[in-house]
């Protein structure tokens, strides 16, 4: 027999249960209408420009060796306190790497000074582009955003746009906050169609990179796998830009699956994937994303006449730390016995 409630609660339980019910509707009917972002938004819905410091595809021609394999490196990159030291860093990785031509799009909408002051440092030695492609609005609402994917577009666009202008070459996806061994350059010189090689520091267990037998790629290990077909790292594979031409592809706007679906968009299959670094056994670049800060505010009280003031503004311009009154004052010792900390 089953127990008889009192009427008063029997009419309490119906009204809990009658709204459970209309809060669960409300709940489907929201996911249901929520609305979902296209992977590849309008030509209208994309902004791309070129920066007055940027160098011509003719200029770049004359610069590079048609005998060796040329590498068109693309960076995205957007304003933050690290960037300039990241790309200083990269910068000076780059400028040992022969042949190579520096595509740097930036997620926004006005050329930065910042960035063409450090491209135009090694204008005599590293041939480069520097374009701009913020975000398309409709995107920055996402809780995962697709970061960097307009950026890398615009810099494929640029290559197919001046096909008929430079020469074939090799397509590799650089992000600036990465570490490279100069070894990986004459690696991915290698690639025929598309090349794969292991990424250290991805995720929990520390790489993510192709499975290898018998010089042929039979898997892949990652951290995330989320039925992709292709769980690899942005940093772990190169295509050659006739396999771009051949297929035009834009990279898609949904964060975590790029380079997955970016690869499928090629029409690659396993059997097309050449394993780089001794069949995939060594790690030539590391995914070292630097742990984000935000600029601090400093005031300095140190009269007229020091380097202080011409350096801080310096430092402001590059976006590292923020001059204000109502900053923490800057530290200074000017006792030649030395200061105690406060």
């Amino acid at each position: 027999m089953w127990p008889r409630f009192p009427a008063v609660i029997m009419s309490n339980l119906k009204k809990l249960i009658l709204v459970a019910l209309v809060a669960m509707a409300c709940m489907i009917f929201a996911i249901s209408s929520k609305k979902v972002n296209p992977l590849y938004p309008k030509e209208s819905q994309v902004f791309t420009d070129v920066c007055k410091d940027s160098m011509t595809a003719k200029d770049i021609q004359t610069r590079l060796d048609h005998g060796v394999p040329v590498i068109y490196f693309i960076t995205p990159t957007y304003t933050r306190r690290e960037q300039v030291a990241e790309l200083t860093r990269l910068s000076q990785a780059l400028l040992h790497v022969k042949n190579l031509v520096w595509i740097i799009a930036e997620d926004s909408k006005s050329c930065s000074s910042v960035v063409g002051d450090i491209l135009n440092r090694h204008t005599d030695r590293i041939p480069h582009v520097h374009l701009i492609s913020p975000m398309p609005e409709m995107y920055k609402s996402e809780y995962y955003k697709p970061r960097g994917v307009s950026s890398r577009n615009a810099g494929i666009k640029w290559i197919l746009d001046n096909e008929k202008k430079l020469p074939a070459g090799i397509l590799y996806l650089g992000d600036d906050d990465n570490t490279y061994d100069l070894r990986m350059f004459e690696e991915i010189r290698r690639t025929k169609k598309v090349s794969m090689l292991p990424v250290g520091f991805v995720g929990p267990q520390g790489l993510s990179g192709p499975i290898v037998r018998d010089h042929k790629v039979i898997g892949f290990s990652d951290s995330w796998f989320e039925s992709r077909k292709f769980p690899v790292d942005m940093a772990g594979f190169a295509v050659t830009t006739e396999l771009l031409k051949r297929h035009h592809p834009k990279m898609a706007y949904k964060a975590g699956h790029e380079e997955d679906l970016f690869l499928k968009s090629l029409n690659v299959s396993f059997e097309d994937i050449e394993p780089l670094a001794k069949d995939c056994t060594e790690v030539l670049v590391w995914h070292t994303q630097t742990i984000k800060e935000k600029a601090p505010k400093v005031r300095v009280e140190v009269g007229p006449g020091t380097n202080l003031d011409a350096l801080i503004r310096d430092m402001s311009d590059k976006g590292l730390l923020t001059e204000s009154t109502s900053g923490k004052r800057l530290p200074v010792c000017m006792k030649r016995d030395g200061c105690k900390t406060r």
